[in-house]
């Protein structure tokens, strides 16, 4: 079923690209329950904004199909931190470690 439902959007058109999974913490290293995501996707300039609960500090950015690389600012509380995400990179599946700063 999963291969029909890939299928479908390959063939509409809709397929995005891999999402990026985040395990985020705060400065003194512990996980945070909720974050702020702000962002640009490269090189459509698009925006995404959001406050996300996150799951043992897990979140999920949804990766558009026109984007190859995501400027990316995390925070929650008194702390944040500023990356790049590349849509191609080398171990897409595996979990982004951010680590805020005060």
């Amino acid at each position: 079923m999963q291969r029909f439902w890939g299928w479908l959007r390959r063939e509409r058109g809709t397929q995005s690209g891999f999402p990026a999974m985040l395990r985020v913490r705060d400065a003194s290293g512990t996980l945070v329950s909720r974050v702020e995501l702000s962002g640009v996707f490269h090189p459509s300039g698009r925006r995404m904004s959001k406050t996300q609960i996150t799951a043992a500090g897990l979140c999920l950015v949804h990766w558009p199909r026109d984007a190859d690389r995501l400027t990316l600012e995390v925070a929650a509380g008194a702390g944040s931190a500023r990356l790049e995400v590349e849509q191609q990179r080398p171990e897409p599946s595996r979990v982004i470690e951010v680590q805020l700063e005060q």
